[in-house]
């Protein structure tokens, strides 16, 4: 997962972490700089952690501030928690317009790719609602057939 550099910037942060008396600023860069660590070492629940600490502590710069959220975002996507990313990349692209533009766009496109399966399979199904034939699809290849299966399973 992480390259030695990145598991030595996570060893040096948390050091400075657990014994100094770093302040403010400081301090959430600390988090903010460990947090780009895990996340970068495919630790997403990590980096979620230390990024929640470096924006609740407000010593970041506004660039700082932008790439975090952007950042926290990927690592909320990576555990499945997509409403939570497009929170951030939101937050990220009000900071920095531009920062998080394609992250967004992504984050809000699954919902019209659903829709559009479901108004393939309404098409494919000749409006007949819940129950396709055995040639229906969603449209982009994924067979109908989970409903069959399901109905199957029920008698």
């Amino acid at each position: 997962c992480g390259d030695g550099k990145t598991d030595q910037a996570i060893k040096s942060l948390s050091g400075v972490l657990t014994n100094s008396a770093a302040a403010g600023s400081d301090l959430a860069r600390a988090y903010y700089y460990r947090g780009l660590a895990y996340a970068k070492a495919s630790k997403p629940a990590q980096a979620i952690a230390d990024l929640n600490n470096a924006l609740w502590l407000k010593g970041l710069a506004p660039d700082e501030r932008a790439n975090a959220h952007l950042q926290r975002g990927k690592a909320y996507k990576a555990t499945g928690l997509e409403a939570r990313a497009a929170q951030d990349f939101r937050e990220a692209e009000k900071l920095a317009p531009g920062a998080a533009s394609e992250e967004l766009a992504m984050a809000e496109a699954p919902a019209e790719v659903l829709l559009r399966r479901q108004s393939s399979f309404e098409h494919a199904s000749g409006g007949r609602g819940t129950r396709g034939g055995p040639g229906d699809d969603w449209g982009d290849g994924t067979r109908a057939c989970a409903i069959d299966s399901a109905d199957d399973s029920q008698e």
